[in-house]
């Protein structure tokens, strides 16, 4: 009696096993190959499953709907140099658990391991791939590719230049991934890329919905995450640990290379990192070359040089950034001729960009000569908060706000403790919002001065007052310049009260000093006081 042998492909409706088309782990790369391309013809909307290591050469896949399923012990392994080892081209469909090694390349161009071109509608769902590959997964002029839940372990003799790369597409991104030992783990990149070989394939309003979201990337030699010459993108919860390399690049990084956009002066368009995390890094977070740089709640952990560093950036935005030690390299040396090093930094270069919720920990901090907290180089840079705190041992650093840009604005809500010298403001044209105040037991008579009195001068926007002991019947009291009382507030007897200052007369000349004055009352009695206004030019 004979017996027939029952494969995967005699069975209806099941998946076509490479195998049973010739591939098989002793078989030549060639034979592996071919058995694979023909299995993926004849699948016909049925699952391809690879279930052994087998090696490869080359293989392209052109518009067709692809299933493919890898078994945890199949596995592709590519050893031809200076080739795309896997393309898709103009397909759409699904590959799950996608498993290769691919050999790097000798340097004659920019190659991939897995090639996604002119594709729609992909999912690659699960992934274990690692090599040298110039770019181990690069997804080009494609919509709606997801890359997700999958790993590239790679080794430290035998690093990628990418991990995942997405260049031009429409939303596609990478999501729930991880890389390891890379030089570059993952970009997007767009039409403003121009210092490359490849080509951009698409205008700024063909890629809008490019993407990163929850990656991690640990021992990387350049950028763990970068944002170069694309509109619209975002990488999202994020964490870049360890850098490696010696060149001081930055964890995350925008950047428009040669050719800014106007588009990016849009908000809509505008490109974010938020809610990420560097560790250990060289630079954290960093614009250059660019307009409307988003950086949006994110965290520094101990980094070599700059937490956030905004170069050549105009209407960027940093909104709740928290560092916790920087400037740990001791040869670390302020970029653009600034004398020291920043947690946060704006370059002279960058005009109209926007800080706020920067919270900064001190807790080690060898080189706190070197240290400054805030430096605000570029026009019109706004600054709303900041806190710092000390950890018990740290040192304060040498210097906190720097202003050196024209027509800057500081809110009172910024307060550069921990530094030796806290404020210095070489522009003298920036704009302070200022609140100053005096606890004041009196009768008529008696002036109260207020201690810290602006050293520019101060425009007077309001004048609050309470009783915080005493009956206020009978008292009346101004507030005003020394030696010119009722200035700002004449005669004024209510227990609570804010009042507008008089007209013209609201001006505190520079190094002129606020008085409270007592023009009548019997009895003693305690008033809380606070003036606000901003600081004059």
């Amino acid at each position: 009696m004979s017996l027939t042998k029952v494969t995967y492909s005699m069975i209806a409706g099941g998946a076509v096993n490479v195998l049973d088309y010739g591939a098989s782990a002793t078989a030549t790369a060639s034979a592996n190959t071919a058995a694979i391309q023909t299995a993926i013809s004849a699948a016909n909307g049925r699952t391809v499953y690879i279930s052994e290591q087998l090696n490869c050469d080359p293989i392209t896949v052109s518009n067709a709907t692809v299933d493919i399923e890898f078994s945890d012990s199949g596995k592709l392994i590519f050893a031809a140099f200076d080739n795309d080892d896997f393309v898709l081209d103009g397909c759409t469909g699904r590959i799950r658990n996608y498993r290769a090694t691919h050999t790097g390349d000798l340097g004659g161009g920019v190659f991939s391991g897995l090639k996604i071109d002119a594709c729609n509608n992909l999912l690659i769902d699960g992934f274990t791939v690692d090599g040298g590959k110039d770019i181990l997964i690069f997804m080009y002029d494609s919509d709606s590719i997801k890359v997700a839940n999958g790993d590239f372990p790679c080794s430290v003799l035998n690093r990628p230049g990418n991990a995942g790369y997405v260049f031009g597409c429409r939303d596609s991104g990478f999501s729930n991934c991880s890389a390891e030992n890379v030089e570059f783990g993952f970009a997007i990149v767009g039409a403003g890329y121009k210092s490359g070989t490849i080509p951009p394939p698409r205008t700024y309003d063909q890629e809008m919905g490019m993407y990163i979201r929850d990656c991690y990337v640990y021992d990387h030699t350049s950028h763990a995450f970068d944002i170069n010459g694309a509109v619209g993108a975002t990488i999202s919860r994020c964490v870049a640990d360890t850098y490696t390399g010696n060149a001081g690049n930055a964890s995350f990084q925008i950047k428009n290379s040669t050719n800014i956009p106007s588009e990016s002066e849009i908000d809509t368009r505008s490109s974010t990192v938020e809610l990420s995390i560097c560790h250990n890094g060289a630079i954290g977070f960093f614009a250059q070359d660019t307009r409307g740089a988003y950086f949006i709640n994110n965290r520094v952990i101990r980094c070599q040089s700059y937490g956030v560093y905004l170069n050549d950036a105009d209407f960027s935005i940093v909104s709740g950034i928290s560092i916790e030690d920087w400037c740990l390299d001791a040869a670390a040396t302020g970029a653009n001729a600034e004398t020291k090093v920043s947690a946060v930094g704006v370059a002279n270069t960058s005009s109209d960009c926007k800080l706020s919720g920067i919270s900064i920990r001190l807790k080690d901090t060898p080189n706190a000569s070197n240290m400054r907290l805030v430096y605000a180089g570029g026009a019109s840079t706004e600054i709303f908060d900041m806190k710092v705190q000390k950890i018990v041992g740290a040192s304060d650093v040498s210097e906190g706000l720097i202003i050196a840009g024209a027509n800057c604005y500081v809110a009172s809500k910024v307060v550069p403790n921990f530094s030796t010298t806290k404020l210095n403001d070489t522009a003298l044209t920036t704009t302070y919002e200022m609140s100053y105040g005096t606890t004041w037991s009196f009768s008529s008579g008696t002036s109260s001065t207020f201690n810290l009195s602006p050293t520019r001068g101060m425009i007077v926007g309001s004048v609050f007052a309470y009783v915080a002991d005493g009956s206020v019947s009978g008292h009346v009291w101004t507030v005003g310049r020394v030696g010119d009382n009722d200035a700002f507030v004449t005669s004024r007897a209510a227990a609570i009260e804010t009042v507008a200052p008089n007209g013209v007369t609201n001006t505190l000349g520079s190094n002129q000093i606020l008085q409270a004055f007592g023009s009548s009352g019997t009895g003693a009695i305690t008033l809380n006081i606070i003036v606000s206004g901003v600081a004059a030019s």
